[in-house]
């Protein structure tokens, strides 16, 4: 286990009927409790800078500054579509946000990886002219994304292709992910073999190792945060998997479920009001840039 430099004590509900799971993070980060939505809440228009990193024509970074300060931390997203709340709650509290996509026409995990390195590469490389704090960096994903994204924070060997330190990485977050532990989940049906197979190729080998459930032995990230929406059966079960796998192995993970949102509300209800449904994602953020390196 880690000494970190101090600890919090958290108390989070791992499910409705659940008892509460307890785990340590390396800094202060308190849960906010859900309540119901405004219908009449929508986020600021902010048009992104545009940053080319690759000679593909979809590998273009959408960058949006912070508001004020520099060198800004940054959270760097794996997501094809970003959330406007989330890139709302970023930019307003200090913290610059680059939405990194994954367009291959013929998608494989392998591919997947390599682009996201590719843009970690040039997002290091031109910190100082993007005004951003090169050591301190969050990686978050949505969906697959979020599954790399657990992967880029347990697996140093990766980061370390794309010329970026380790410990530049101050935590992670996944929302919604569900392939932490892909041979695993190969065995469970035809179905899911066949998708899997798709896209993570037939050796086993090679598959494990873009897993994230292969790589839970320590150094990895100081913390991870995993969200699931309450109707995401897969992604429920999946995140609070990987999250025991990773306190079990000496790692600091919390698990969090995101309130089941009506459907006229689920463009709006994600971070829209302050102590709302995934403010646990803003305070984890916050706490992490803040801690002392």
């Amino acid at each position: 286990m880690r000494s970190p430099l101090f600890i919090a004590v958290l108390l989070l509900a791992i499910g409705p009927a659940s008892a509460f799971a307890q785990s340590n993070m390396p800094f202060e980060f308190q849960p906010g409790h859900a309540r119901a939505p405004d219908l009449g809440l929508k986020a600021p228009i902010a048009y992104p800078k545009p940053l080319r990193y690759g000679d593909k024509g979809w590998q273009t970074i959408q960058f949006y500054p912070a508001r004020a300060g520099a060198p800004a931390p940054l959270v760097v997203a794996f997501s094809n579509a970003m959330d406007e709340w989330a890139r709302y709650r970023f930019n307003e509290g200090g913290i610059a946000l680059a939405v990194v996509p994954d367009r291959e026409t013929v998608p494989a995990a392998s591919k997947t990886i390599d682009n996201y390195l590719a843009a970690m590469s040039y997002l290091y490389g031109d910190a100082e002219g993007l005004g951003i704090d090169r050591t301190r960096m969050m990686l978050y994903g949505t969906g697959n994304g979020g599954s790399m994204a657990v992967l880029l924070g347990a697996d140093p060997a990766l980061l370390a292709r794309a010329g970026v330190p380790f410990d530049a990485v101050r935590g992670v977050i996944s929302i919604g992910g569900e392939d932490f532990d892909v041979v695993r989940r190969m065995k469970e049906s035809s179905f899911l073999r066949s998708r899997y197979q798709r896209y993570y190729g037939r050796d086993e080998v090679a598959t494990a190792t873009l897993s994230a459930a292969s790589h839970l032995e320590l150094p990895n990230a100081p913390g991870f945060l995993l969200l699931a929406d309450a109707r995401d059966r897969a992604g429920l079960e999946e995140s609070r998997s990987i999250t025991e796998a990773l306190v079990n192995a000496g790692s600091t993970a919390v698990f969090v479920t995101l309130p089941e949102p009506r459907d006229e509300v689920r463009r709006t209800h994600f971070l829209a009001e302050p102590g709302g449904s995934g403010w646990e994602i803003v305070a984890f953020v916050q706490a992490a840039f803040a801690k002392a390196p």
